[in-house]
């Protein structure tokens, strides 16, 4: 992994092997590894703050595939200029239309990068009363819903349910995978005020439905 302006090494890196949600960062020579690969073709996403992400398809064959990446840095932020009719990318229009009708709890991607590098987990609980962090029974920390299920005349936080561009994933893949800097909106629903596509069991818990940058 290198500066395509420089050639100088970048540190910290993600590497990301998309279909088999696993990850490596690099180190102080931008070398990354990733052992035990399945032989065949897998999606790789690289990505680093500062710098333009790069997404390809990369056929892992034989003991050894080496890549190099180069990637760009992003580009400096503008004095705001004002666009009228700004394009909504199609995956944000159904969370552009939802966010209009004032429905849920949102966060927009100004919001997310004004977050810098906070943990993505903290940024949202922070973000949205009735969401906390809490281990779950193997030690990992996910996020929990405040309005869970009803238990000896108490109620039981219960884990909310999460959606990557419209797919179900895990709490343990989506927080390895996902940063802030990743993501042009998120939505949260309590319970039963989630749209009725994402009403499914457990939604008492509440719904999180994250979307991602286009790049």
């Amino acid at each position: 992994m290198a500066d395509a302006a420089t050639g100088a090494p970048i540190r910290d890196a993600e590497v990301v092997l998309m279909d088999t949600h696993r990850l490596a960062r690099t180190n102080w020579m931008g070398e990354a590894v990733l052992s035990g690969v399945p032989a065949g073709s897998h999606r790789v996403r690289v990505r680093r703050l500062g710098f333009v992400a790069a997404d390809l398809e990369l056929a892992f064959r034989g003991d050894t595939v080496g890549q190099v990446f180069m990637l760009a840095e992003a580009p400096k932020a503008l004095d705001t200029v004002r666009v009228q009719g700004a394009r909504v990318p199609p995956a944000l229009q159904p969370f552009e239309r939802r966010r209009a009708m004032g429905l849920g709890r949102f966060l927009t991607e100004a919001a997310l990068d004004s977050a810098g590098q906070r943990d993505v987990k903290v940024v949202l609980a922070t973000r949205f009363p009735g969401i906390v962090i809490r281990p779950d029974d193997q030690g990992n920390e996910e996020l929990y819903s405040l309005r869970g299920f009803m238990t000896k005349m108490r109620i039981q936080p219960c884990p909310v349910s999460v959606y990557l561009d419209d797919v179900p994933i895990s709490q343990d893949d989506v927080w390895n995978l996902t940063r802030t800097w990743d993501l042009a909106g998120v939505e949260y629903y309590d319970g039963l005020s989630a749209p009725v596509q994402y009403r499914i069991s457990g939604t008492v818990c509440g719904v999180l439905l994250l979307w991602s940058k286009e790049y």
